[in-house]
């Protein structure tokens, strides 16, 4: 396995003695970028030849991520809380008259003298943490030239604030900018992620990268069922419009498809990869989309992964039935724990209604749902006219299992997103279903 660090000059020896410590197993190199643009044009030079990246903050990773879809696994080195506080300490024991007042924070922006001193209640209140993980989303999210921009905003802010008298020392996180700094005579501390804090980033990819390998290693099958199944009602000339049709798929498409006809219908043998690659991550069927609209077939389309085929084949198997039960209007997955996760076909299943917002971004990252799942929970919703639902309810519209709803509501009922209101029964049998009420902004 090998690894490449994309690092700025400033950190490039302290993480080479870093790296020299290290005994995972890997091969380790460091490459230096030198601004937001550079990295970009570095890991693609680099992405054949290496399994995964790490670069040294947030923001670099993003730029990765934003500039090249489908990049190979790729983290940064977290710079703790603790860290944060470590630094400050240090400055207080250098100053024994040490005071915010005379610093500038580029990881906030902030100059105590012109502003209400709210990095001050943050560390009196104990939420440090959760301001730095917002200021960091906010940075993320910016374009590679609006980042560029502040880069060199607050590089001019060190140095003037620093001429002007108007500071005795400054605290940096931006190490791309740390060279200029010093150079101008800055009394500058850079905030650097710890020993720990490597370790434990290069375990983290590194167990990525061994999970998506495995991943990749899966098998899938998808199972296609004609309209009443189960007494082989297709005649022969539906089977041959059928096979043409996966062959042409396949095709075009690009899938590595092992056709095989059954009694009932078709049986394909695949990889996760495939299936993954052709449901757009398990959230569409766009095989049914092309069935339907090529030949007109009413198909019961059910997808299962598994270790060895005959498990894949048995989890595609149930998720067709599943499909007919539905009016094969729904194509459905079974993963390997037999877990169901629903997937839409054509018809009247509803699809995702708009882009991912700040809003649901910002939901995304305090909750650790998917944009995905935030946006189907809307979309649900507008089309139901209801935010108050049951978890069977729910799970229906969703088509997702009972006890994947319950995961889910118990995370949206942890931060504040649900309250349960009452119980109804919503069918003659078993016990009264929750009611609970979603509080998540529909427009």
């Amino acid at each position: 396995m090998k690894i490449a660090v994309l690092s700025t000059e400033y950190l490039k020896d302290y993480l080479t003695e870093a790296v020299e410590k290290l005994d995972l197993g890997c091969e380790i190199e460091i490459f230096i970028y030198y601004n937001y643009v550079h990295i970009v044009d570095l890991y693609r030079q680099l992405e054949d030849r290496f399994d995964g990246f790490i670069t040294t903050g947030p923001v670099p990773m993003q730029t990765v991520k934003k500039s090249v879809p489908n990049c190979r696994p790729i983290s940064f080195f977290l710079c703790s809380e603790s860290n944060y506080y470590k630094t400050f300490f240090e400055v207080i024991y250098k100053y024994q008259d040490w005071n915010f007042k005379y610093g500038y924070f580029d990881f906030c922006d902030y100059l105590c003298p012109d502003q209400e001193s709210s990095l001050i209640e943050h560390l009196k209140n104990g939420t440090f943490g959760s301001w730095l993980d917002r200021n960091n989303r906010y940075m993320t999210n910016l374009t590679v030239e609006k980042m560029q921009e502040s880069t060199q905003r607050k590089l001019e802010k060190h140095i003037r604030l620093w001429k002007e008298g108007k500071i005795k020392y400054s605290l940096s996180r931006m190490s791309p900018i740390m060279p200029q700094i010093l150079e101008a005579g800055v009394d500058c501390h850079y905030i650097s992620f710890s020993y720990d804090d490597i370790v434990l980033c290069f375990r983290q990819l590194i167990q990525e990268i061994l999970m998506g390998e495995l991943k990749d290693s899966q098998t899938a099958s998808i199972e296609i069922l004609f309209s009443g199944a189960g007494k082989q009602s297709a005649d022969s000339k539906q089977r041959d419009v059928l096979e043409r049709l996966l062959n042409a798929f396949n095709k075009r498409y690009m899938c590595d498809f092992i056709i095989h006809e059954t009694k009932n219908g078709f049986r394909i043998s695949t990889s996760h990869k495939t299936v993954e690659t052709i449901t757009d991550g398990f959230t569409a069927c766009h095989l049914r989309e092309y069935l339907e609209k090529n030949g007109n077939l009413s198909l019961a389309i059910g997808y299962g992964l598994g270790r060895v085929i005959s498990q894949a084949q048995a989890n595609a198997i149930d998720a067709a039935r599943e499909s007919q039960i539905n009016g094969n209007k729904t194509s459905y997955l079974f993963g390997e724990d037999r877990e169901q996760i629903g997937l839409f076909g054509s018809g009247n299943d509803f699809s995702i209604q708009g882009s991912v917002t700040p809003y649901i971004r910002e939901l995304s990252d305090r909750t650790g749902l998917s944009t995905l799942t935030i946006q189907k929970l809307i979309s649900a919703f507008r089309i139901t006219g209801t935010e108050e639902v049951t978890t069977p309810e729910l799970a229906r519209i969703l088509h997702i299992t009972i006890r994947s709803v319950n995961r889910l509501i118990s995370v949206l009922v942890k931060y504040n997103l649900a309250e349960p209101l009452y119980s109804r029964q919503t069918n003659t049998k078993g016990r009264p279903s929750k009611v609970y009420r979603i509080r998540i902004q529909i427009d």
